[in-house]
């Protein structure tokens, strides 16, 4: 629990993102003043000189740092305490490190506070004393959104708040040197972790093109179709159920439309298997907006032929998700929400069997070819996740 005597907090951040909102915020209701760029009319991301600048005028007491993907400069942590929160376990480094956790589908993880200190090589960056961290088991199927929004976040602000309390006992608080560890420090350094190492063909098993897809916070280029793309939001897909049966998963070629359903589409695999791919994005340079989009409006007329696969009301493809609430990601990500909103605003009511039949008001619009909706009698599970305030 947080401490209630208030401390001169600074942030420094590369862009005021998730982390850096959960911090401030937090801070700022456990009684401290928080300090921003934005308070001083710096703008981000800053240059060395700016950071400088920043820790001048704010004269913190101590200084977080999370999502920076600057350099702190000598003359801010040598003049303040500065913390980072690293997303890796103790010993990691690396720019990338939570991407690498999910490629290498590392079954547990953490985080960890690093005090900022003057570095030489890239490889002794997070290399600096170590302050509190936590550790959890990584939730099976989750994308590296999903891990660093209910996990990393929370923990970020767990340590911050042991930081302050142990700085109430001792002002001069710097944590312990990452050798007195010894063993216990299994992370090492890794590299960024760019679109080479990222690559997957169709003809990979579905579990390996899920990690690679999951492991990559803008995307992994490959092809749906013929298009170039940048994947997204990729999920796995049950090919031993009727329904795969009767689309003949297992006989198709890798790289294959199969299916779509609700903006998302069923590409597929080798090993016999099939992934859903929710969301693409087609850059400039490929015809596209540079967008990142349901991974329906990628592939476009490519789906002429290619059947829409209807499930049941709150369920998703895959044995593991029968049978449970309609979760905030699926299929199709967001595409899918918003779909079942619109279906619910449209007042429109799907029969048991055949075409969709459509209640219309007065005056309204003519649905769009091929949009198929339907009014949904439960709600939407709530948005986001529970995590500390």
């Amino acid at each position: 629990m947080g401490l209630r005597i208030g401390l001169r907090i600074g942030l420094l951040y590369s862009r005021f993102a998730s982390m850096p909102q959960a911090l401030w915020a937090a801070l700022r209701a456990d009684g401290h003043d928080v300090i921003r760029p934005e308070d001083l009319h710096i703008r981000t991301p800053m240059s060395a000189e700016d950071m400088a600048h920043f820790a001048r005028l704010a004269a913190p007491d101590v200084i977080f740092c999370p999502f920076l993907k600057e350099v702190v400069p000598p003359e801010v942590c040598e003049r303040t305490t500065t913390w980072i929160p690293h997303p890796g376990i103790r010993g990691d480094r690396g720019p990338s490190s939570l991407s690498w956790a999910i490629l290498e589908g590392a079954r547990s993880w953490g985080l960890t506070m690093v005090r900022a200190e003057p570095a030489r090589a890239a490889d002794e960056l997070d290399g600096g004393n170590v302050g509190p961290w936590r550790e959890f088991a990584m939730p099976t199927g989750a994308n590296m959104g999903e891990v660093y929004a209910q996990h990393i976040i929370p923990a970020a602000i767990d340590c911050a708040y042991e930081i302050l309390a142990q700085m109430a006992v001792d002002p001069a608080y710097s944590g312990v040197p990452l050798a007195s560890f010894g063993l216990a420090a299994v992370g090492r350094h890794r590299p960024a972790l760019g679109q080479d190492r990222l690559a997957f063909t169709w003809d990979d098993r579905p579990d390996q093109i899920l990690r690679h897809i999951r492991a990559a916070p803008f995307g992994v280029r490959t092809e749906l179709g013929d298009q170039p793309v940048n994947a997204y939001d990729a999920h796995p897909h049950d090919v031993t159920g009727d329904r795969s049966k009767r689309l003949g998963t297992r006989a198709d070629r890798p790289g294959q439309l199969l299916a779509h359903r609700d903006g998302a589409v069923l590409v597929a695999t080798g090993a016999g298997g099939a992934v859903w791919i929710g969301h693409a994005k087609v850059k400039r340079g490929d015809g596209g907006q540079g967008l990142k989009l349901p991974a329906i409006h990628a592939v476009g007329a490519q789906l002429a032929g290619v059947g829409e696969s209807v499930l049941p009301v709150g369920r998703l493809p895959g044995p593991h998700l029968r049978g449970r609430p309609l979760p905030p990601r699926g299929p199709g990500g967001m595409a899918l929400r918003r779909a079942l909103q619109r279906r619910r605003l449209d007042g429109v009511l799907r029969p048991a069997t055949g075409r969709a039949a459509v209640r219309r008001q007065p005056g309204h619009q003519r649905d769009r070819p091929g949009r198929r909706q339907c009014r949904l009698e439960q709600r939407d599970p709530p948005r986001g996740h529970r995590g500390r305030r």
